[in-house]
């Protein structure tokens, strides 16, 4: 598979019907600008407690061990905020990997909302240049 081929399958197939995540991912890979990193979608990662478990990263850069969760309002329940913690750990566990995480929702006036534009794009650029300085 050609590069073309790889990138648009990364940023097209592995995140259709994931319209935040979609514009989140493409704009930190176009936004940073070498096409030397290799992005991956929706990386596969074994639960190293449970082998039957696994999660996915929604975008990974191996050549760095890096990764990038955007979260969604779901990510704002309690429950999930706790599964969030131990996700992470597990991550870390299994494959050493530094992970980031993007808020689109807040909860204001105990109300999910969604954040500004210029909110999200402040943590998009953050995540760019850290990923330019790695």
């Amino acid at each position: 598979m050609d590069k073309f081929e790889y990138l648009s399958q990364m940023f097209n197939q592995r995140t259709y019907r994931k319209k935040y995540e979609n514009y989140v991912v493409n704009a930190i890979y176009n936004r940073v600008g070498n096409s030397e990193l290799v992005p991956v979608t929706q990386q596969f990662v074994r639960n190293p407690n449970d082998q039957r478990r696994y999660y996915l990263l929604d975008l990974y850069f191996p050549q760095l061990n890096y990764g990038i969760e955007v979260d969604e309002g779901h990510h704002l329940n309690p429950e999930n905020k706790e599964s969030d913690v131990i996700r992470e750990q597990d991550i870390r566990s299994a494959i050493s990997c530094d992970e980031a995480r993007i808020s689109i929702f807040k909860e204001e006036n105990g109300r999910t909302q969604m954040r500004s534009f210029d909110d999200i794009e402040g943590q998009i650029n953050k995540q760019v240049g850290i990923i330019k300085r790695s």
